[in-house]
């Protein structure tokens, strides 16, 4: 018998299992422990991010199952006000509040928000099996402290019909409580657990005696999360451009000027290292700061970064937590009324950019740059950080020489970075990155189609070959995290037989890695040799592909002594850091240091250090 552990939550949802005796979040195929709470209604099925990036009608991608549930009617939801932001159909029928799938056409159906609720399930119990590689009998799903009986029901109900044998419901803070007692062991104590999530707020006093809880006090809110805030928020901002078309926009209060730590990062955001600072939340004085729009153009993404009252964000398109609500796809498209539609970004924010006076290209290694200086614990004198960026399309090194420097004026202080270029050699750019890898991966599934249809080549229709290289990208990205992942495409190309053929392939991390492992090791030795004599004291990584687990390692081979960076965003660095340079939050010397004094301060700070430390070098 396999059991396992799901929070199915009004946002994300996230199933655990037991490995070697410890709870563990699994990874799914883009390599994240969560899954959009969203299902959308098709052809077929599609749950998380393939509903969300499906071409489906918007009517038939359903989320918010968790604030329907259990409900009788619409008007009695707390929140009913807020269904004019729904992009889905809603209605009473039998007493049961649920969706309306194709409305106003023959194929209408009503929906029961238990029924959308086991869809998240069956996929949540599909890929622990595919995880364990063993069927999954028995569930605990975890449901808010203040859910009333009727909401109990039709959770239970969604069990049933996800065919899963229930074992038990247990209260949000309660699973909070009992995680942290297995990783703090916190003992025989009283708690106060604050579970504020995407729809809910549960706060519960508990006491736990070795590993019981018991519940002393509960109090909360059913329907407010921070889905809720985002949706004020979002009638705040339509109602002030009804009244103004021009709106005097708030960007928020002043603070640090630090590039913006994601949710999706998948790094941890004050890593323990003494050269590395924490977030602060000091408000930088430097007087010339400046409010700046920055735009990173990339090989398959672009991103807006701006500067307002001193504070940098990456720009967001509508409410969505969603990776894709940051950026704009590098696709230009001609609508067959012969107008060019390029990604949300033209549409949501010309007005912000029709007032741009100062345009400055910046290189992407500088902005990458320029986004971790603030972070770094630098020697008084500087100190050589050198930045490996690898995107989609390209491969740039490039090394720099930076300082922190104590500025005064009028009583006013204040903290300047400065990024120096090094005179003598020449930054490495190349065109082995993403693209050239996903290629590779894309041909080697190719051969496997190739030999399942008996050594001839199988004919792909192009949407086809658009279809098996989306999820080629997929299986990368999976396998950055996870040791093995299942490859699942469907009627890929019809057999001599007029049968559709799928690729089904469990595919193992070495495999994939031995696709690329070569060219990477080759291009991080030549690395290692060009600037081996600079000794970076940082390495500051950015670009998608630099989340490749043979990156990090690859270059601590060749720089031991170094800090890999990799804290902030790989896929938003550019973005801040240039926004960071154009704002004046960090400054560009306008003449280069040169090489060999860059050498000659490296040996005396390491003679310094001897002196200081003889018994560490001996």
């Amino acid at each position: 018998m396999v059991y396992i552990g799901i929070d199915l939550g009004t946002t994300y949802s996230c199933v655990s299992v037991i490995e070697h005796g410890k709870p563990k979040a699994i990874h799914h195929d883009n390599g994240k422990n969560i899954v959009p709470s969203v299902v959308a209604y098709g052809a077929e099925i599609l749950i998380g991010n393939d509903a969300l990036s499906s071409n489906i009608d918007m009517s038939n991608i359903l989320y918010d199952s968790k604030r329907l549930i259990g409900w009788e009617f619409l008007h009695n939801l707390p929140n009913a006000e807020t269904r004019q932001l729904w992009t889905f159909k809603v209605a009473t029928k039998d007493k049961c509040a649920g969706y309306v799938l194709n409305k106003g056409t023959p194929n209408e159906r009503f929906l029961k928000p238990e029924e959308v609720s086991a869809e998240i399930l069956k996929y949540l119990k599909v890929c622990a099996e595919k995880y364990l590689n063993q069927k999954v009998t028995g569930v605990v799903v975890t449901v808010p402290a203040l859910f009333q009986e009727n909401q109990r029901a039709a959770t239970e109900k969604a069990i049933e019909l996800a065919k899963l044998e229930l074992k038990g419901l247990l209260h949000e803070p309660n699973a909070a409580a009992i995680a942290y007692n297995e990783k703090t062991k916190l003992g025989n104590s009283k708690l106060l657990v604050f579970d504020f999530g995407g729809g809910t707020l549960d706060v519960s006093i508990l006491e736990m005696v070795g590993n019981n809880v018991d519940v002393m006090a509960v109090s909360g809110d059913i329907h407010l999360g921070v889905e809720q805030v985002a949706k004020d928020q979002t009638q705040n901002r339509t109602q002030s451009l009804n009244r103004d078309p021009i709106p005097n926009q708030t960007w928020g209060p002043a603070r640090d000027p630090l590039p913006h730590q994601t949710r999706d990062s998948t790094s941890n955001p004050t890593p323990n290292n003494p050269h590395i600072k924490p977030i602060t939340s000091e408000v930088n004085n430097n007087p010339y700061i400046r409010d700046a729009i920055a735009i990173d153009i990339g090989t398959s993404k672009c991103k807006i970064a701006t500067c307002k009252d001193k504070y940098i964000q990456i720009v967001k398109y509508g409410n969505s937590e969603h990776e894709s609500s940051r950026s704009v796809p590098s696709y230009v498209a001609l609508s067959e009324q012969c107008e060019w539609l390029v990604g949300r970004m033209a549409e949501n924010y010309a007005v912000c950019l029709q007032n741009v006076i100062y345009v400055k290209l910046i290189d992407e290694p500088i902005a990458v740059a320029a986004a971790y200086a603030p972070r770094l614990n630098l020697h008084p004198k500087g100190d050589v950080a050198l930045v490996f960026c690898m995107g989609a399309g390209y491969l740039q090194v490039a090394a720099y020489f930076i300082q922190q420097k104590a500025q005064e004026e009028k009583a006013n202080y204040w903290t300047e970075w400065v990024i120096t270029k090094i005179s003598a050699i020449e930054p490495i750019v190349g065109n082995f990155a993403g693209d050239e890898i996903d290629r590779r991966i894309f041909e080697e599934m190719m051969e496997k189609l190739t030999d399942q249809n008996g050594n001839k080549e199988p004919n792909l229709s192009e949407r086809a070959k658009r279809r098996l290289k989306i999820a080629c990208e997929k299986m990368k990205c999976a396998l950055s995290f996870a040791p093995h992942t299942r490859i699942d495409v469907d009627s890929l190309y019809r057999n001599d037989d007029n049968e559709d053929q799928d690729l089904v392939k469990v595919i193992q991390k070495d495999e994939i890695k031995g696709y690329y492992n070569e060219e990477v090791d080759k291009i991080i030795k030549q690395v290692g040799e060009i600037y081996k004599d600079l000794k970076p004291k940082f390495i500051l990584l950015a670009g998608g592909s630099t989340r490749l687990p043979v990156i990090t390692e690859y270059l601590t081979r060749e720089f031991p002594g170094s800090t890999i960076c990799n804290f902030l965003d790989v896929d938003e660095v550019a973005a801040t850091g240039a926004a960071a340079i154009v704002s004046k939050t960090v400054t560009m010397a306008k003449k280069s240091i040169d090489y060999e004094e860059v050498i000659e301060i490296i040996k005396q700070e390491k003679e310094k250090e001897k002196r200081r430390n003889p018994f560490v070098y001996l």
